[in-house]
């Protein structure tokens, strides 16, 4: 059985982890968006 602690601990980490991704999704559009404008 995992504690109450742990579980707060693993869904704020699975949270944060999906922030990351998102933004770098966005950083990668905002790149392609970049590279487009240059050419």
């Amino acid at each position: 059985m995992k504690s109450n602690s742990d579980m707060l601990e693993n869904q704020t980490y699975s949270r944060h982890t999906k922030n990351t991704e998102v933004l770098i999704n966005i950083g990668r559009q905002c790149l392609k968006n970049s590279f487009l404008l240059v050419d």
